[in-house]
């Protein structure tokens, strides 16, 4: 039994050092910060109060990353409230949290706005990594179809709510890298993206975001040694993060498995003691 068991687990080990799988990054807001720019109805974008128009951003990534390619499969970038701006919500007089607060004075009106509800999507196709650097012209910015962000607006136009579903833009930042972080990565990524649209007249507002993402993964996990000693099974495991234990009789229904656990030299160590006459293992995070 103890046989075939061992055959399983070194399978699995080893395969996850050859075939690449997705893995989850996840943005840190305090290090992700965007300011926006633009123009409504003609008129540039001004800041209702200070700060007003920068915010932070959280979300998470999903990526195939190998040491020679970068895929961001999908993402979202959810921007946090940056205070309480006018108009309201649809509009309405007063303030309301918001993302985004500005303004934009012409001649003949001054139009209050607020930014909410912002998460964008984002996505790119498979691109070359070099020395720890790829190109980030290559990655898609999008609000989808049934996205709740919007622009609500007040004074130079009828108060009401503008949505931004369906808008996209492409990344005109190109710097971006993927760098070794405390055993596990980080990766950082300029981002300069303008949404073009239109309010009385086509393609007279934009809004541009611009700065700076950055997301962490954490080491993936991968069994360093296996032992068999006093009828128990040893597990060592590298990679940083929470490790979960796993098993199963039929390799179709898996449960959490109690194992005396303890760190040592970077490393967790999972000991049980192996029931039944099969019984199968996998790691989770």
């Amino acid at each position: 039994m103890f046989k075939n068991l061992v055959k399983f687990v070194v399978a699995v080990a080893a395969s996850s050092s050859i075939f690449a799988a997705p893995v989850l990054l996840r943005i840190d807001p305090s290090q992700s910060e965007i300011t926006l720019s633009g123009k409504v109805v003609g008129s540039p974008i001004q800041e209702q109060g200070a700060g007003s128009l920068t915010t932070h951003f959280e979300g998470t990534l999903q990526a195939d990353l190998t040491g020679s390619s970068i895929q961001i499969l999908s993402g979202k970038l959810d921007a946090q409230p940056s205070g309480d701006w006018a108009p309201g919500i649809n509009g309405v007089d007063g303030t309301a949290q918001a993302d985004f607060g500005g303004k934009a004075v012409s001649l003949f009106s001054s139009i209050n706005g607020a930014l909410r509800d912002i998460v964008i999507d984002v996505s790119s196709d498979p691109l070359p990594v070099s020395a720890g650097s790829f190109d980030a012209t290559k990655v898609a910015f999008t609000f989808p179809a049934d996205s709740k962000a919007g622009i609500d607006v007040s004074g130079g136009l009828t108060p009401q709510r503008f949505p931004l579903a369906n808008l996209s833009a492409q990344n005109l930042a190109q710097a971006a890298s993927v760098t070794d972080l405390n055993g596990g990565q980080k990766l950082t990524m300029s981002l300069d993206a303008q949404f073009d649209f239109s309010l009385l007249f086509s393609n007279d507002s934009s809004l541009q975001l611009k700065g700076q993402i950055v997301a962490t993964i954490e080491q993936p996990l991968a069994i360093s040694e296996i032992k068999f000693a006093d009828k128990k099974l040893v597990l060592s495991v590298d990679g940083s993060g929470s490790v979960q234990l796993q098993s199963s009789t039929d390799l179709k229904i898996w449960g959490p498995r109690s194992a005396d656990r303890t760190a040592a030299n970077g490393k967790t160590v999972l000991t049980l003691e192996p029931q039944g006459s099969v019984e199968f293992f996998r790691l989770a995070q």
